[in-house]
């Protein structure tokens, strides 16, 4: 059974998140088809966001909204196991604050929460995007944090580097190929560094099927309603 579960909740990070509403569905369908699966999914997926975020301290006049949840911990699950993340979604669906809430709860032993305490403290190498960016300006982000990771205890402390922006450098520069060669690292050789990129519209496929993506659609009204409700 525990297996069983780790393989649905390798599907809902992997695949279930990075869909929208319609192919989601299409997904659970697809699912349902054996037996109860696709309940199992949602239900297995959701216990375990739920987990992160009941032991995550969220500041006061933050509106708890599933889209954060997610954030906060596929954030988390991608960061402890160096794992490239890729955040993608509208202007103000809690990207940047997820991982600055994550960053604030890591801290190993020191973290507020016991949760925390048992997992690494994250060291984040914050690189910000623009149209001027250049691609060794990219590598010395990854070369400086991966010389820092090599001076820590693995098992203890994890540098990330957090890439704030990433859809703003111009395609024609290519300013972001050099993530081609630092991200493949990820796949075919024990990776040093954890990586969180997040932009408001979809990478080239060269760039984002080397990242788990994470799609954050616009707020729906219930959310909104969480949005107004915690801010009044």
């Amino acid at each position: 059974q525990r297996y069983r579960n780790a393989i649905l909740l390798s599907i809902g990070v992997v695949y279930y998140l990075r869909l929208d509403f319609v192919n989601c569905q299409n997904l659970i369908k697809l699912l349902a088809l054996r037996q109860k699966d696709s309940a199992d999914l949602i239900k297995i997926l959701q216990n375990e966001i739920d987990e992160v975020v009941r032991n995550t301290f969220i500041p006061d006049g933050i509106a708890l909204t599933a889209g954060l949840k997610e954030n906060i911990f596929m954030s988390l699950i991608c960061s402890i196991t160096r794992t490239p993340l890729l955040i993608v979604g509208p202007p103000g669906s809690s990207k940047t604050l997820s991982v600055n809430i994550l960053n604030d709860n890591a801290n190993g032993k020191e973290s507020r929460s016991s949760y925390y305490c048992d997992l690494v403290r994250l060291q984040s190498f914050h690189y910000q995007c623009s149209r001027s960016s250049t691609s060794d300006e990219v590598a010395a982000v990854f070369h400086k944090a991966s010389m820092r990771q090599s001076t820590l205890n693995d098992s203890c402390e994890q540098c990330l580097v957090f890439m704030d922006e990433a859809g703003l450098p111009e395609e024609d520069k290519e300013s972001l190929k050099v993530l081609h060669y630092l991200l493949e690292g990820h796949m075919s050789t024990k990776p040093t560094v954890s990586f969180i990129a997040i932009s408001n519209h979809i990478l080239d496929a060269a760039k984002s099927n080397r990242c788990v993506c994470l799609l954050r659609l616009a707020p729906d009204n219930s959310e909104l309603e969480i949005i107004a409700s915690d801010i009044l």
